[in-house]
């Protein structure tokens, strides 16, 4: 079995490349280890030597087990011979750096590696998700309309850099399409639409939208989303009949999935025998409430015909 790295003080390059690959201090698994140790631009032959040098057989390494594979990747660029040994002229010194390139796209690579493992992990910190985007829902001063007038709303997004102007009838059709679109997701719900003109009314409306629009632009999924794209971005006139057009008859977010392919492949093989044991289970407690049911009717029955003889029991003892 490989030994883990024990020579040498550690240079903050590592902990940064571990805190990108681990940002929840797990361990780091094969596919993310190759994605990472192909950016140091080495033979594969070389790459697969540095995994056998610090392979666990378990398909995963520790901390101190991407430590040294980063050592053995510097030594590699320099030339030198994968070998545990070269590490030990360094246990009064730094470790080698090695050169990996930009960083910045091992984040989305590490991201997309995690979740593609376990879907139901974004894996997003908070600062991250406020990086997404960044929105501002301000109220347009001067209502518009000749006869009946209505508000207008300033949406404006840091993200594609865009100030648009948005009713309310705009953000309803916006919302029924996220509906369409995502049927098994929790989406937010708008504020209701009542006839009332007052300032604080209107400007609570105002908060609540705004509220909406920030937990659907920061949301890791739809995020991405075109629908949410041509809401922030579209800047003619008649926006809630234009977006319905556009994406009149867009399939819901299942059928659109990678999981969608291989779903039947995620089903239980003893689903049908837990169904079958389920209902079975159902049946006998609805038998049993029944049962408990028609007793506590029987009992009542005695018990209102206990007291009613009790009380003409009374009002004969009083004569």
């Amino acid at each position: 079995m490989a030994a883990d790295l024990s020579f040498g003080s550690v240079p903050p390059i590592y902990r940064e490349i571990y805190d990108i690959v681990c940002p929840n201090q797990e361990q780091v698994d094969r596919d993310m280890f190759v994605n990472l140790l192909v950016k140091s631009s080495l033979p594969k032959i070389t790459l697969m030597q540095i995994w056998d040098a610090v392979d666990n057989k378990t398909g995963f390494l520790s901390r101190t087990g991407l430590y040294k594979a980063l050592a053995l990747t510097a030594l590699a660029q320099q030339g030198k011979a994968i070998n545990d040994k070269l590490l030990e002229s360094y246990s009064d010194s730094e470790l080698p750096k090695p050169v990996l390139g930009d960083l910045s796209d091992l984040k989305s690579l590490s991201l997309r590696v995690r979740r593609n493992k376990n879907p139901n992990i974004l894996g997003y910190t908070y600062q991250e998700l406020l990086e997404l985007d960044t929105v501002d829902v301000n109220l347009v001063p001067e209502k518009k309309g000749i006869i009946l007038k209505h508000v207008e709303y300033e949406v404006t997004s840091q993200k594609y850099k865009t100030t648009v102007l948005r009713r309310y009838t705009d953000f309803v059709v916006f919302y029924d399409l996220l509906i369409q679109r995502y049927p098994y997701r929790l989406i937010p719900r708008l504020p209701p639409k009542k006839m009332n003109t007052s300032r604080e009314f209107i400007e609570h409306r105002r908060k609540c939208l705004k509220r909406f629009v920030v937990l659907v632009v920061r949301h890791p999924v739809m995020a991405d989303d075109r629908l949410l794209k041509f809401f922030l971005t579209f800047n003619g006139s008649d926006m809630h009949h234009k977006i319905k057009d556009h994406f009149r008859g867009m399939p819901d977010e299942f059928m659109t999935n990678d999981n969608s392919i291989n779903s039947k492949d995620l089903v239980p093989m003893d689903t049908q025998l837990q169904l079958s044991n389920a209902k079975e289970h159902i049946r006998v407690l609805y038998r049993s409430v029944n049962v408990l049911k028609e007793i506590a009717n029987r009992m009542v029955l005695r018990s209102t015909g206990y007291a009613s003889d009790m009380l003409s029991l009374g009002k004969e003892l009083r004569y």
